[in-house]
């Protein structure tokens, strides 16, 4: 049965990471006093642009990529969105295709000439 998240516990048991979120569901459904149910709780989906954590860079201006684009390096400003399995959504700031640096390092600058080597996605995760 479908329900809609209606409070979350400011607290968080360290022991075990459970917390405690209060669900309303559909009051025509019936349901017995106390019972016990269980739930998964989608916190968000997207079908976007996606790059390894490795590959972002954090910085006082933000987030940024580092991209190859004539095979030398060129450096994009992102607006990240979801992670998940070490994997982070970009919502803006690249463009499907683009060759990203997937381990993104100090050592490398705006404009350094590179030889990019593609890797499977699988391979990636």
């Amino acid at each position: 049965m479908d329900g809609k998240v209606r409070l979350i516990a400011p607290t968080v048991e360290p022991n075990s990471q459970l917390g405690q979120v209060f669900i309303s569901v559909d009051p025509s459904k019936h349901l017995l006093v106390n019972a016990f149910g269980r739930a998964i709780i989608k916190t968000g989906e997207s079908c976007g642009i996606a790059v390894p954590l490795t590959a972002i860079l954090y910085g006082s201006a933000g987030a940024v990529v580092q991209v190859v684009r004539r095979q030398r390096i060129e450096t994009r400003h992102v607006e990240v969105g979801l992670l998940s399995g070490g994997q982070v959504e970009i919502r803006e700031g690249l463009s499907e295709g683009d060759v990203v640096v997937a381990r993104a390092g100090a050592l490398l600058r705006e404009g350094d000439p590179v030889r990019p080597i593609a890797v499977e996605a699988s391979a990636a995760r």
